[in-house]
């Protein structure tokens, strides 16, 4: 017997950032839907799980912040954000 699982439209979209552009040149944005006063940790490691970037925000500074990866390989990376109360990741490609 074959079971379908569907995921709820609600479940999908639960991270409070968008992360864009995917691909990218290097330069991510990361815009937080709703800026609370969080500092989060933003960490980029590749397919090895090594961490090639590291780095804070502060979501009430601003609720736009840019994150410069334009001096790594490109190729796939997960991008996590992390505070005190959430963890956050997305993969993300660094192309040319």
């Amino acid at each position: 017997m074959c079971t379908s699982f569907k995921k709820d439209q609600d479940e999908l979209s639960k991270s409070p950032f968008e992360i864009f552009p995917n691909p990218s040149n290097g330069t991510i944005y990361v815009k937080h839907a709703k800026p609370a006063n969080e500092t989060y940790n933003v960490i980029a490691s590749n397919a090895f799980g090594k961490d090639v970037f590291r780095g804070t925000f502060n979501s009430s500074i601003n609720n736009n912040q840019i994150i410069e990866l334009k001096n790594i390989t490109p190729g796939i990376y997960t991008l996590q954000l992390r505070s005190k109360k959430d963890s956050y990741s997305e993969r993300i490609i660094i192309g040319e």
